[in-house]
């Protein structure tokens, strides 16, 4: 009898198989990828700990991808109250798509009044029209099963949804033809799973609010995007202290894993999210031109903008669980907006998410919902903060070489004068808007608020910042009595709010780059405010300030402690970074009060003679390399008596060695980090 049951379970399996291979047959041009296990950059060390791992990945690479890929059973990561809870839900659907069963899911098509949106409505109706004269399209269709479907828009079914509109069928799929690695390896167990999805929802998700926890548990995550179940498995184990040396074998995963998607994958909001994550929380690249950033956030704005993410529903929910999925879809493309602004003010760059209805009317299209997560107002004020910054951007950007006339004629004092009104009355609204957050003691609400203010901060030190810029560029820094005192005031506002208000949280660990940027930013400005050219605006007591401040930042980070981590974080490569500069701009500060003694000196004993003189004591010395060993309190002022070069002034011509000895690191150490606050940025 037990025989008999195996044997029909087994041709039961070999049929459901069959039935998936019809409804998801292998596309003609997939371009499946791999790892290759002897091309890691693994330590002997490594490839020790990982050997089941990287046995898993040679036997997976010589054989069938289709016939012998492990099955997995999804609902084994899901709690019992959480499945019945799926189930109850699922009851009430939404039957728009024509599949039953199917949560509430937008078919992404070109628009009606585009000629490719005529032509996809013309491709459905003449599809419905055959559907309707041919009854045995079906059964015709059953015996072809082996003939491969024609690609293109000659195939009536172009148009039409796949078989990941439907969310149960998308799972089926996903379990028995492309279940993940990171799984299917061993180097994630299941009952590490849960702990991983832990740290995402505790200290990641509130960072970087683009994901709701109530539909993204670890069973509907893996059912729904295979891609983005390995992405936050492998940016939550960075941070998994029982096992800290998955992170580096995680990684390599999600890459593989993008490249995959990036190819075959379905295009899915699920995908979107997983790219705008890679985008934020991917390791440091060791040059500037080997980072992906802006590769991946790249892709998932495209995607965002190709699935419609934006669209309004055309039928209102009747259900939760439709509601969730409507405003999962607008939060990913609002969060997606709010991103591009981060990176494009601070590369300089063109804007990718346009400014849309949702955008322009995001107030009352996203917020006010049943059932609206927590972190939706904070991520609607950000919105309408960075269309204040966008318009700023298209005005005031000199980076734009056809602007570059209108630029020189702007009046900066009545340009700025709009907008600081404009982002003054935005801080009243979000304040307004944000009075429950403000006043509570919730570790996310607090670091969503100190985020918002600092992001505030960092918008008004653009915007002072590019102001400086024209300023110096026209020759009237002398008459200046608004921007110069801006970029003091609005540099300091930023590192304060990190000091006083973002580092108490505790999530500063956990945070992506940009939040680490901010003040950086904040830092680099203050410095540059301490040149020779601004020194008829400052005093000593002013210098000390910004010296002590900075190194207050410098203090909170710790990065005495960040020494002993391998991980190469955002945290430590800016604390490095700060350091760095913190270090060269004391150097050159010591170096220049030695020089004034000097040339007093000089001017009492040769009185007007002394220009003859003082080239040849100061042009000619250099630095010695035991600047590097020696603490500044207790450097030799003979040592530092020198012509300092420093990041802001064109590069002197001198050998490596000496570039190194004068920095006090390396050009493959320091180049990286500072390439973020190039001189041709425009805000700067």
């Amino acid at each position: 009898m037990r025989e008999i049951l195996r044997k029909q379970i087994r041709e039961k399996d070999t049929m459901i198989d069959t039935l998936l291979a019809q409804l998801n047959p292998t596309a003609t041009t997939a371009t499946p990828l791999s790892l290759n296990t002897s091309r890691l950059a693994l330590t002997q060390e490594q490839r020790n700990s990982y050997r089941d791992v990287l046995n898993y990945l040679e036997k997976s690479q010589g054989c069938g991808r289709a016939e012998s890929r492990p099955k997995i059973d999804v609902s084994s990561l899901e709690d019992e109250s959480d499945y019945d809870e799926e189930e109850e839900e699922g009851e009430s659907l939404d039957d728009d798509e024509g599949f039953p069963g199917s949560l509430f899911q937008v078919h992404p098509l070109p628009t009606k009044c585009a000629p490719a949106g005529l032509l996809a409505k013309a491709a459905l109706e003449t599809r419905s029209r055959s559907r309707m004269s041919s009854p045995t399209d079906s059964a015709e269709r059953s015996t072809d099963a082996d003939t491969p479907e024609e690609g293109g828009i000659g195939n009536l079914a172009y148009f039409e949804p796949g078989p990941s509109a439907n969310l149960d069928l998308r799972r089926l799929i996903i379990e028995r033809q492309a279940a993940p690695d990171i799984l299917l390896s061993g180097l994630v167990a299941n009952e590490d799973v849960g702990k991983l999805f832990q740290i995402y929802w505790k200290w990641i998700n509130p960072v970087m609010p683009i994901l709701d926890e109530n539909i993204h548990t670890p069973a509907s995550v893996l059912g729904r995007c295979p891609f983005l179940f390995t992405v936050i498995c492998a940016v939550s184990s960075r941070f998994y202290e029982e096992k800290p040396d998955m992170y580096t074998m995680a990684v390599h995963f999600a890459k593989t894993a993008a490249a995959n998607s990036f190819l075959d994958g379905w295009k899915t909001v699920e995908m979107c999210q997983a790219y705008a994550l890679m985008a934020a929380y991917m390791p440091a690249a060791r040059r500037w031109d080997e980072d992906r950033t802006w590769f991946y956030s790249g892709i998932a704005f495209r995607l965002a903008i190709d699935l419609d993410l934006n669209r309004p529903p055309s039928v209102k929910p009747t259900d939760e669980r439709s509601e969730r999925e409507i405003l999962n879809r607008l939060r990913t493309y609002v969060v997606c907006y709010i991103m591009d602004r981060c990176f494009c003010i601070n590369l300089g760059k063109a804007f990718m998410v346009p400014e849309d209805e949702l955008i322009r009317n995001v107030a009352s299209q996203f917020y006010g919902w049943k059932y609206q997560h927590k972190a939706d107002g904070y991520l609607v004020s950000l919105v309408e903060l960075f269309r204040i910054m966008t318009r700023f951007a298209e005005l005031a950007n000199p980076a734009i070489e056809a602007r570059s006339a209108s630029n020189d004629e702007t009046d900066l004092l009545t340009t700025h004068k709009v907008f600081a009104e404009e982002l003054n009355a935005w801080k009243n609204t979000a304040m307004q808007r944000c009075a429950p957050e403000h006043a509570s003691k919730d570790p996310d609400d607090c670091l969503r608020m100190a985020l918002m203010h600092s992001v505030y901060q960092y918008c008004r030190l653009v915007t002072f910042s590019a102001g400086l810029q024209q300023v110096m560029k026209r020759g009237k820094l002398k008459e200046d009595e608004v921007f110069f005192t801006g970029c003091l005031h609005a540099g300091s506002a930023v590192v304060n709010c990190v000091i006083d208000r973002i580092l108490p949280t505790g999530f500063i660990r956990y945070s992506p780059e940009h939040v680490f940027a901010l003040s950086a930013f904040g830092t680099a400005i203050l410095m540059k405010c301490l040149r020779p050219e601004f020194a008829s605006k400052l005093d000593g007591r002013q210098e000390a300030r910004i010296f002590d401040l900075i190194k207050r930042l410098l203090k909170s980070m710790d990065p005495e402690q960040l020494t002993t981590d391998d991980q190469v974080t955002p945290r430590r490569c800016y604390a490095k970074f700060l350091q760095q500069l913190l270090t060269s701009r004391m150097v050159e500060r010591e170096q220049h009060r030695i020089a004034s003694q000097l040339t007093m000196a000089q001017d009492q004993y040769f009185g007007e003679d002394r220009q003859e003189y003082i080239p040849d004591q100061v042009e000619q010395m250099h630095i010695s390399p035991v600047l590097e060993q020696k603490p500044l309190q207790s450097m030799d002022p003979l040592l530092v008596n020198v012509p300092f070069t420093n990041p802001w002034d064109p590069t002197s011509n001198q050998a490596p060695n000496a570039m190194n000895a004068l920095l006090g690191f390396s050009e493959s150490e320091y180049m990286p980090t500072f390439m973020a606050f190039p001189d041709q940025t425009w805000f700067m």
